[in-house]
């Protein structure tokens, strides 16, 4: 290895255990609460040490997901079947979604809390152009599991896959959400119980996704009474 190369390598691992810390912050202080001392001290590092890395809390938000995303893109390539149906891969897919979004609660809890502000990040930054490149990417793996399953005929063929993706991908997230605002409810809590689980959610979500069956007709000459039969 070259000196070059050793001092990369440092880097990333550094850079790696700043955003570790400011994960561990945010989960703990929350995003709007929290300093850039505050990382630093996590991290065990000097201010100055951290900024050669991240100028802003944007930068570090940021950059923290955009490592998420790369890890749920490893899950989804990792975890893919191409000779599955397409039902079941996007079942896949909406399972390993749901999971990695919300494990840890508290990821779940900030990446909510920036959505409801909306305030979208810097597309223009390095980080920003990442981000919506993995976007693409995640969006392009429910969008073929859709057109996969209306080859085989298993997925609905009457609505577009770009349309019905956005659709599972909007209805698992306010599934997300729900779960989320009923941990938030102090306990006992009394609605708890009608709330559904994620994975019931999902389970609703392919079931409108499939395609409807026909009612197959009766024979003409079927009797309709025991009289006739007899």
């Amino acid at each position: 290895m070259t000196v070059a190369e050793r001092r990369e390598r440092e880097r990333e691992a550094r850079r790696d255990r700043i955003l570790d810390a400011a994960t561990r912050t945010f989960y703990a202080k929350g995003v709007d609460a929290t300093k850039m001392g505050d990382v630093a001290k996590q991290a065990q590092l000097g201010k100055g040490t951290l900024y050669l890395y991240f100028k802003t809390k944007e930068e570090l938000l940021l950059a923290i997901a955009v490592r998420h995303q790369h890890e749920l893109l490893d899950i989804f390539d990792r975890q893919r079947q191409p000779d599955a149906s397409g039902i079941m891969q996007l079942r896949q897919l909406l399972r390993a979604y749901t999971g990695h979004m919300s494990e840890p609660l508290e990821h779940l809890k900030m990446v909510m809390a920036r959505w409801s502000q909306g305030e979208p990040f810097d597309t223009e930054t390095r980080g920003g152009a990442q981000m919506r490149e993995n976007l693409k990417r995640l969006f392009e793996h429910f969008y073929n599991a859709i057109a996969c399953g209306q080859d085989d005929g298993t997925v609905r063929d009457d609505i577009e896959p770009p349309r019905l993706a956005l659709h599972m991908m909007s209805g698992v997230n306010g599934g997300l959400l729900m779960r989320l605002k009923v941990n938030c409810i102090a306990k006992p809590n009394p609605f708890e119980s009608y709330v559904p689980t994620i994975d019931s959610h999902i389970e609703l979500m392919l079931d409108a996704a499939r395609p409807a069956i026909a009612e197959t007709p009766l024979p003409l000459d079927l009797p309709t009474s025991s009289k006739e039969a007899g």
